[in-house]
């Protein structure tokens, strides 16, 4: 069987096509509870969602609310900023507000039950500086952004290009043991075993590659 390099591998050949969705439908087909809710990309990719959905009503906690305004007004976009009320209305966006019924976005409060609301968990991850790997693993989606402003747009992922050319090649069938994917880098970069594990676990960390079963083994096209 022929290995595939890094470029000709379903991770990247897949990424545009694969990933480019999420952000798009974020409001529409796709409503969702940011766990964690770091406040920057959450402020982001609630007003995406009210975007996205031709102009939602906003419901923010004070001080939130004065950053959704001014970054609302300076997007020059149509969508209502409020405070946080009980009378909510549906389909709205909820920023560190209890939201009401059928919310489109939700972040900042505890929600446990989220198929009462019908949302998605979207688990957000720091990667690097301005970058975040956005999750939503019932749906089997993910992308890499970064922040223009405070809306979230499309980036590439963050992995060494170097690394995963060698692992491309190296790896058949896309799976292979952790320790001889340690091995391997090991030996090509010349670097001691314990710097070898320590790329392939911040590659993992990254979203780059997948450790599977139990964290023996490395899955590449994640």
């Amino acid at each position: 069987m022929r290995r595939l390099s890094y470029a000709e591998h379903p991770f990247r050949r897949g990424y545009s096509k694969m990933d480019a969705r999420l952000l798009s439908v974020i409001g529409r087909s796709l409503r969702v509870y940011v766990k964690p809710p770091l406040q920057r990309i959450s402020i982001g990719l609630g007003i995406l969602a009210a975007r996205n959905a031709g102009g939602s009503t906003i419901y923010a906690a004070d001080p939130i609310k004065s950053i959704v305004e001014h970054v609302a007004d300076a997007l020059g976009l149509d969508v209502e900023v409020e405070r946080c009320r009980e009378d909510a209305d549906k389909n709205a966006v909820f920023l560190w507000c209890s939201p009401a019924d059928s919310p489109l976005f939700v972040a900042g409060p505890e929600i446990r039950q989220l198929a009462r609301y019908g949302l998605e968990r979207m688990i957000v991850k720091t990667i690097g500086v301005g970058v975040y790997l956005l999750e939503v693993p019932r749906r089997g989606m993910r992308e890499y952004v970064r922040l223009s402003g405070y809306i979230p747009v499309p980036t590439e992922p963050p992995c060494r290009e170097d690394v995963m050319e060698i692992l491309g090649e190296a790896i058949e069938g896309g799976v292979a043991p952790l320790r001889d994917v340690v091995d391997i880098l090991s030996s090509v970069l010349g670097v001691r075993r314990v710097e070898a594990r320590r790329l392939v676990l911040e590659l993992a960390e990254k979203g780059c590659v997948e450790l599977v079963d139990g964290g023996k083994a490395v899955r590449l096209g994640v």
